[in-house]
């Protein structure tokens, strides 16, 4: 069985990661490389798909697809 996460628990996810393993409040406040490679963490962390990663964090959904 395959989970489903929600676009509030990945961002709460990703507010976790930040603040816990990358020292920044907030994903807006990493450099765009570390910013991919927090959304490559997620991306294999929860299953999280390049769209839902596009609509939590804003990231442009063509870079995503050449990083993942």
């Amino acid at each position: 069985m395959e989970l489903k996460f929600s676009d509030q628990e990945i961002a709460a996810r990703v507010q976790a990661i930040c603040q816990n393993e990358l020292n920044v409040k907030d994903h807006r406040q990493l450099p765009v490389k570390e910013l991919l490679r927090l959304c490559r963490t997620v991306s294999m962390r929860f299953g999280t798909s390049a769209e839902q990663l596009q609509r939590v964090l804003g990231v442009d959904k063509t870079m995503l697809e050449d990083w993942l």
